[in-house]
This record gives C-alpha cells, sequence and structure tokens, in this order.
C-alpha cells in the first residue's frame, strides 16, 4: 500500500538461548481511514517464518504529542503488544529521532520508550490488581493446583494463577480456558534458576493466540504481582515453552513509584 513508507522486521526479548518474538513494524506516511484499516488488518493475517500468528506493529506520523501506534495479530487488532512497542521503540530511537523518545499513542494506553544497556523497552501505568479465589477449573486446565490467583481488567482482562511447580512443566487444556473465561491466563512461578526471578506462559485462545512465546504485556501484570510478594523493583523474566528448548523469550522489568518499566532486546532481521 501507498500508506507504508517503510517496514522491517525485528527480533524481541531473544538471547542467546532464546529466539524471542518477530514484529514487522510498518512506518506510515499518514494516518488511515477505517476503510485502510481494514486493508491493513488483512494484511497483517497468516503466519511468520516460525510459524507464530504474524504480529505487525504500525506507527503514524510523529510529531510533539507523539506517535500514534496500532498493533495486529494474524488479521486481530491487539490492545496492548509489547512486543510491537519495543520493536516500536527500536525503529523510532535507533532513526531520525537517535535520543528522543516521544510517546506511543494507542487507542487504550500511553507508553514511553527507552533505550537500555539490554536493549529497549516501555513503559506505562502501573495497573490495578485484586487477590481473588483460584478458579475450579485451573486445576484440571493444568493438572495442577495453583495456590494464588490475581485479577486486571475487567471480564476481558486478565487471569494471574501462581503454581509452586515450573510453570513450563504444566501441560494445558485450551479447550478449559476457552469454556470457562474470555480472560487471557498468565502461568506463574518464582525460578529456581539463578538468572532469573519469575517464570510464565501465556494462553489467550479465545483470541486466536493459543500460546504465545514472549509477551511483554504479561510481564508488566508480572511485576506489578511480583513486587508485592518479594519486595524488589528489578527483575528479569523467562518466558518459556516446553516443546522447544529455543522457543521463548527474556524480559527484563522494573517497579516504579508510578509505572512498570518492561524491555528486552531487539534488533533488526537480515532476512524478512
Amino acid at each position: 500500500m501507498t500508506l507504508i513508507r517503510s517496514r522491517a522486521t525485528y527480533k524481541v526479548f531473544h538471547d542467546q538461548n532464546y529466539c524471542g518474538n518477530r514484529v514487522e513494524v510498518l512506518e506510515l506516511d499518514s494516518w488511515p481511514t477505517d476503510a485502510q484499516w481494514q486493508q491493513l488488518s488483512e494484511y497483517s493475517k497468516g503466519s511468520d517464518v516460525l510459524g507464530n500468528p504474524r504480529t505487525l506493529a504500525y506507527i503514524g506520523s510523529v510529531d510533539e504529542t507523539g506517535a500514534k501506534t496500532r498493533w495486529y495479530q494474524n488479521g486481530r487488532e491487539v490492545s496492548f503488544c509489547g512486543s510491537g512497542l519495543v520493536a516500536s521503540a527500536c525503529v523510532l530511537l535507533e532513526g531520525t529521532l537517535n535520543q528522543l523518545a516521544p510517546p506511543l499513542l494507542a487507542e487504550s494506553l500511553t507508553a514511553s520508550i527507552f533505550r537500555r544497556p539490554y536493549g529497549f523497552g516501555f513503559s506505562v501505568e502501573r495497573p490495578i490488581m485484586e487477590a481473588a479465589k483460584v478458579a475450579s477449573w485451573a486445576t484440571d486446565c493444568f493438572a495442577a493446583t495453583p495456590i494464588a490467583a490475581a485479577y486486571s481488567g475487567g471480564a476481558n482482562g486478565y487471569m494471574i494463577l501462581e503454581f509452586e511447580q515450573p510453570v513450563r512443566q504444566l501441560p494445558v487444556k485450551l479447550e478449559v480456558i476457552c469454556k470457562h473465561t474470555q480472560r487471557a491466563i498468565i502461568a506463574t512461578n518464582r525460578s529456581s534458576q539463578e538468572r532469573y526471578d519469575y517464570e510464565l506462559r501465556y494462553f489467550a485462545p479465545q483470541y486466536g493466540m493459543d500460546e504465545d512465546m514472549a509477551t511483554g504485556s504479561a510481564n508488566v501484570l508480572l511485576a506489578e504481582y511480583w513486587y508485592h510478594k518479594l519486595n524488589k523493583h528489578n527483575y528479569i523474566a523467562l518466558q518459556a515453552l516446553p516443546m522447544d528448548e529455543r522457543i521463548g523469550g527474556v524480559m527484563w522489568t522494573s517497579v516504579r513509584e508510578r509505572v512498570i518499566e518492561v524491555g528486552g532486546a531487539c534488533e533488526r532481521c537480515l532476512s524478512q
């Protein structure tokens, strides 16, 4: 489309052991009309080279107020895409803006972006979270009983389930999630590995994402969750899937007075 000024694909949240996510960032000459957005959403359908739902981050024209952005995965608009934010931060801060850091403006949130020694990241307001009873169906879903649960957002928000067992080893019945809740499920445990503070897996089969391999938005919530348990401000998180040792990602999170920071490695892929 003539709206697209440039596009490139980035590896996000990867390290020497984990492949992270792939995000295609498209910079736009102007903000599209509703009809043009429909065409752009169609463009996002399909899978990436790793067989995962294709993730696209669109950046509109940048002015003194910030840069508008929208995110899509496999034809669906995503309300909060952490990988897309990190990839967009890399594009903007390594491009003509250099050290300037305009906020990224989405319909549902405003995110500041930054560069750190480990890579790039974003910060958003600290989330509101409430403890909850463990759902009775959760044991059937994971063949293990969570030791704690928390909610964030409305009925279509998030449910955090904490386990004593490493979540990477737990089987999951996606059909149970679809039957019982419209919330995305974040399964987590305190890590026994020296490098990491906590581990996680993310499931949203109701929205076409059976399991994500590296989820920045989930770590906004988990940084807040583990802060209240461990009373630490800085964390390194591991998100790893059980079927392959390299599928997953590594995220750096920080809890500040008013915001949560999430970031990780990000670099442009040589081949699209």
